[in-house]
């Protein structure tokens, strides 16, 4: 029988190596999706969901050689990255293109509380081993009070510790970064996707550029340094709205710009009429899973990532 888990794996998986253990059928673990021995799916119940993360035991990285896990060199500073992440499905959800929209939208969003991240933290460090923290929540949660009782965390741990975050241009103030400056942040990556409002606006991003070049000033004048990532492949998008875009995020002032080709998890039908969805996913070739969007102002694939290497030479 091969089966998927369906929603927050923890509990379903321990169930699943229980009947597996004990020589029972899994049939009976709810929330799965089943290929039985006649290849019909079916599944066993709603996707699991974990309302508490706390309650979940922190990952042994005692067992874990971190230096043999490394990152870009411009998302890291130091050779021990310690991979945390804070919390589940995303404050938004509402990005047309993000794989969390298309896979988490039915979730709520989730946090763990600062004591326990914290808390994961302290029993991953070392005494004379410096350690660098990466957040990798598609959105870090950068409210004030969940930032405040971080640094409460860290203080009363006796912990300093550098890191670097993922985070919204629409959900920070520069109080708030330069809370996150003060706390030992010194990367931000952003997703930007584009300098165009239309683009932003089919997006749902819910930003405009002018608030893209507020924050990353803020970044500028706290000293932290600011990411943006970028996509191509958008509707209704040309060639030049990239290369206008690669400009952009020279002028404001950007540390590090990548630029992605866009993929799709879901098709949405009203692009349909915009350009040509392909049908591979290609892991060695594609930036992200999913097939990409060609828009009707680019010739092909090859014409799509010509652009992006065009961008990236800015």
């Amino acid at each position: 029988i091969i089966c998927a888990v369906l929603g927050d794996p923890e509990d379903a998986l321990a169930e699943v190596l229980g009947a597996l253990e004990a020589g029972d059928a899994i049939d009976g673990v709810p929330g799965l999706r089943l290929r039985g021995p006649d290849g019909a799916l079916r599944s066993t119940g709603a996707p699991r969901r974990i309302d508490d993360l706390d309650r979940l035991p922190n990952p042994a990285w005692h067992l874990v050689d971190l230096p043999r896990y490394t990152s870009p060199p411009h998302r890291r500073r130091l050779r021990r990255i310690l991979p945390i992440l804070v919390s589940r499905s995303c404050p938004g959800n509402r990005c047309t293109f993000c794989q969390e929209f298309s896979t988490l939208k039915l979730a709520p969003y989730r946090v763990r509380s600062p004591e326990d991240v914290v808390a994961e933290i302290a029993a991953a460090d070392h005494p004379g081993e410096e350690l660098e923290v990466q957040f990798l929540d598609s959105t870090l949660p950068t409210d004030r009070p969940w930032l405040e009782g971080f640094a409460a965390a860290l203080r009363a741990r006796s912990l300093s510790i550098t890191w670097s975050c993922l985070a919204r241009v629409d959900q920070l103030d520069r109080e708030t970064v330069f809370l996150m400056r003060e706390l030992g942040c010194w990367n931000i990556s952003f997703g930007i996707e584009s300098s165009s409002q239309r683009t932003l606006d089919a997006l749902v991003k819910g930003t405009t550029p002018e608030r893209v070049r507020r924050t990353v000033a803020w970044c500028n004048e706290a000293g932290i340094a600011a990411t943006g990532t970028f996509m191509v492949g958008m509707p209704h998008e040309r060639p030049r709205d990239v290369l206008r875009t690669a400009r952009f995020a020279v002028d404001i002032g950007l540390d590090f710009a990548v630029f992605f080709i866009s993929k799709w998890y879901e098709r949405p039908p009203e692009m349909e009429a915009l350009g040509t969805f392909l049908d591979e996913w290609d892991y060695s070739s594609f930036d992200f899973r999913g097939p990409p969007f060609i828009p009707a102002a680019y010739r092909d694939l090859d014409h799509l990532r010509r652009t992006q290497s065009l961008a990236h030479l800015f």
